[in-house]
């Protein structure tokens, strides 16, 4: 059995942790090139009148469930549902995704290009919609320009005859920077609840 010098074996020690973080960082490197390593963000805004964990509602026939899911820098996915959850006081109603600031609106609003999806959806309770049915907007966003963005969901009930009308909104701010997503806030400038996501997926 060999003996080792007190130097020598702190030669040999250094030099076996140097050669096993290299072969970490080699291992590593080789496992993010086979199968990418790719994280989203999914921001999401609940609004029942009834749910003790949602944001209060007015309209006790609407639930209103908005995420917006990032997906690289300067894309999003927008999922906006609004179940109909008992029978609303006029006859139309209106469901839809649009991007001006309800606030501060101007013609000059930036826009996001729409990649896939669509913005709005509209029919007669009882016939269109009924109660416990859930309609969902789906929209693909990207994200062209450096600029503060809006993502308005929008659940309006109204009587075309004599312009009543009630709803209720959801509503989105995301700010780009250099190209890239850096901010998502809500209406009162907070960040929302949000979950994130991390997919290993095989190189094509």
């Amino acid at each position: 059995m060999p003996v080792y010098r007190t130097r020598k074996f702190g030669v040999l020690a250094i030099s076996s942790c140097v050669a096993g973080i290299l072969l970490l960082i080699i291992t590593t490197s080789s496992i993010f090139n086979l199968f990418p390593v790719s994280q989203s963000t999914a921001y999401y805004q609940l609004i029942n009148y009834d749910l003790p964990t949602s944001k209060p509602s007015p309209l006790a026939w609407s639930r209103l469930n908005h995420t917006v899911l990032k997906l690289d820098n300067a894309t999003m996915v927008s999922t906006f549902t609004v179940t109909m959850h008992a029978i609303p006081a006029y006859e139309r109603i209106t469901v839809e995704v649009g991007f001006d600031d309800p606030k501060t609106y101007t013609e000059d609003d930036p826009i996001p290009e729409i990649q896939a999806g669509n913005q709005s959806w509209s029919g007669i309770k009882d016939i269109d919609l009924q109660v416990n049915q859930t309609i969902t907007i789906y929209t693909k966003l990207h994200f062209a320009f450096d600029s503060k963005y809006s993502i308005l969901g929008r659940a309006v009930n109204y009587d075309p005859i004599s312009g009543s009308n009630e709803g209720v909104h959801t509503l989105f701010y995301v700010t780009v920077e250099q190209g890239r997503i850096t901010n998502v806030t809500d209406e009162l400038g907070q960040i929302p609840p949000s979950t994130t996501r991390v997919t290993v997926e095989p190189r094509q």
